[in-house]
């Protein structure tokens, strides 16, 4: 794992880093924290401030996670600066705009953007011609939503940064299957319960980089040879020795 903040390499971050976000929240969030010394001379290069960027990348130098930090804590005792960063999707929703956002659906997505460190990998051929109108009550991600809703036809879908800060959209089941996970293999722990006429699951397993909040997963138990498909209500992805996952599930009835 690499940890960089304003571009300079942190190389002091103890115990990797969590990144977590829930189907109520758009803005993922990033927490880590790295050793420092008031009387070395080399923390001043590592020192953080509010709004510095943020970039974390997996052991094959992929970037896992873009943002930017919000929260700073001092721990005296341990000699540590404890880190919570959030995405750039933060930005458009607390970014209340005015004005027209027409023509095609690059031209739109342009404007929409513009000045944030955010990148559209939604275009795939489509041609659809787009108005959308906002006379100051909307934020930029109101109308990101409009413009997707016009772009794909879908009423549901999630939406999320990747690590290269790039726009991906998860659609509905068959447009969004992230593979299948069985208990005992890539499942390390599970729990199962009913709530009302829901099933519910946690379960602990060996990551997948692309398994968020929104995504649909299969799960197997090889024993019983049974099988069901699940919502990610909300996900922890720890980067540590091992990447793994805590994910909160709920049934998706087919």
């Amino acid at each position: 794992m690499k940890f960089f903040i304003d571009d300079k390499e942190i190389k002091t971050v103890n115990k990797g880093a969590t990144i977590k976000g829930c189907l109520s929240l758009v803005s993922r969030c990033a927490n880590f924290s790295f050793i420092y010394n008031e009387n070395d001379s080399n923390f001043e290069k590592y020192k953080a401030k509010i709004n510095s960027d943020v970039t974390i990348k997996n052991n094959e130098g992929k970037n896992i996670f873009k943002g930017f930090v919000s929260i700073i804590n001092y721990n005296q005792n341990e000699k540590t600066v404890e880190i919570e960063a959030l995405d750039y999707f933060s930005f458009l929703l607390n970014s209340k705009i005015a004005g027209r956002f027409s023509g095609g659906v690059l031209s739109a997505l342009n404007k929409l953007l513009s000045g944030f460190n955010i990148y559209s990998s939604l275009i795939k051929n489509i041609k659809k011609e787009l108005n959308v109108i906002s006379f100051g009550s909307l934020s930029r991600y109101d109308i990101l939503e409009i413009l997707i809703k016009n772009m794909y036809e879908k009423e549901e879908f999630k939406l999320y940064l990747d690590g290269d800060n790039s726009i991906n959209v998860l659609l509905p089941l068959r447009d969004n299957s992230k593979g299948d996970f069985k208990i005992g293999e890539n499942i390390i722990s599970a729990y199962f319960s009913q709530e009302g006429f829901e099933n519910i699951s946690r379960i602990t397993a060996i990551g997948n980089d692309d398994v968020v909040s929104g995504t649909i997963i299969k799960i197997i138990d090889p024993k019983n040879n049974k099988s069901g498909y699940f919502t990610v209500k909300s996900d922890i992805h720890t980067y540590a020795d091992f990447h793994i996952m805590d994910l909160e599930l709920k049934e998706r009835k087919l």
